[in-house]
């Protein structure tokens, strides 16, 4: 069979081989880096949520400590004198501070979300985060006004638990999402290595297929022709040029047994 198949025709057909093999491992790989770029960015938005929401959190800590500390100097001298510094310096402090924890939210505000992540947990943060900030900013008011009674009822801590509860649940998820991008990232790696593997094996096996064939179609009978043009150079006429195939070589050796018999006769 392979005998009827053009020289040239064989050729194409290799060369077309390669070309899909080439445009699949190709598109395999797009397929495996945009995977992997998801991946990656799944991971990076989340860090980039929990850092500032956690920076947010840790300054509104803060000011909740300095405030504490500022109730005390308000209760007694005694107190002040403990602690030390000047009340001023510590409303200052927590302004400060409010101030940073202001800056840290609105950049977590303005980051995307992380994809997948569920919006109720989400919305529940913020509402705990806006209730804790403006008791927070209430006590600080409070605390100018040296309204000790004031700073109590603003109830800051059961605003802070509640807010624990929410950041420890909005974090946990967080953390879930960026180990499934981490996953993800490693599932697209494997599978790019597995794809490429077979890639590779076919490509071997191609080219194992495409050398027999040029065997057969093309060196062989090549390898058969010149055999018979050096025995006729040597004048040897005797010799049997077997015709098979239509393809250019079997023409060629046609047209050397023509020639071998018109010099016979």
């Amino acid at each position: 069979m392979l005998k009827r198949i053009k020289v040239v025709t064989s050729l194409i057909a290799v060369l077309v081989i390669f070309g899909a093999l080439q445009l699949l491992s190709g598109s395999l790989f797009w397929s495996a880096l945009n995977k992997d770029k998801e991946a990656f960015a799944l991971s990076q938005i989340s860090t980039r949520n929990v850092t500032a929401m956690s920076d947010a959190w840790i300054e509104l800590n803060q000011t909740r400590t300095v405030l504490n500390r500022a109730m005390l100097r308000l209760q007694t001298n005694m107190a002040s004198k403990i602690n030390g510094g000047n009340l001023n310096d510590l409303i200052n402090q927590a302004k400060q501070q409010l101030a940073v924890a202001d800056r840290s939210f609105q950049v977590y505000y303005n980051l995307p979300g992380t994809p997948g992540f569920d919006n109720v947990i989400r919305d529940r943060l913020e509402a705990d985060y806006a209730n804790y900030h403006d008791g927070l900013k209430a006590m600080l008011e409070r605390l100018q006004a040296n309204d000790l009674e004031g700073m109590f009822k603003q109830n800051i801590e059961q605003k802070q638990n509640d807010m624990k509860v929410s950041y420890s649940e909005w974090r946990a998820k967080q953390t879930e999402l960026s180990e499934q991008g981490l996953l993800q990232n490693q599932k697209a790696f494997t599978q790019m290595m597995w794809l490429l593997g077979i890639v590779a094996a076919s490509v071997i096996a191609v080219i194992a297929a495409c050398w027999f064939g040029l065997r057969q179609v093309l060196i062989q009978p090549l390898h058969r022709v010149l055999e018979h043009i050096r025995a006729i150079a040597a004048g040897d006429l005797t010799q049997p040029i077997s015709v098979e195939g239509r393809n250019e070589m079997s023409q060629l050796a046609a047209g050397l047994q023509e020639m071998q018999q018109s010099l016979v006769n």
